[in-house]
């Protein structure tokens, strides 16, 4: 499995050093220009989503896996959107 994220080391290092200090049985790579990929070798990829939801602003994509695991993460997301809201109540403080 997959997870790529976007992290501004600049501003966010803190970031990529929690990525380092929690994997496990992972391996991350820069692979572009504030693009880290962590490559999982899980046996089950629920595992592992778990603990990626926590990084759910910066996850930019989801590679492997089953489907279904994949599905219920962005229907997660999109339940959060909907309880949460999105752009249309940025105002909202």
């Amino acid at each position: 499995m997959k997870i790529t994220f976007r992290i501004d080391i600049k501003k966010e290092g803190y970031v990529l050093e929690r990525l380092e200090r929690e994997k496990r049985c992972c391996i991350i790579e820069q692979t572009g220009d504030e693009l880290y990929t962590l490559t999982a070798d899980v046996y089950d990829s629920n595992e592992i989503m778990h603990w990626a939801k926590t990084f759910i602003g910066r996850i930019v994509s989801i590679e492997g896996g089953s489907e279904s695991i994949r599905q219920r993460f962005y229907r997660d997301v999109a339940r959060m959107k909907k309880m949460y809201g999105g752009d249309d109540d940025e105002h909202i403080q």
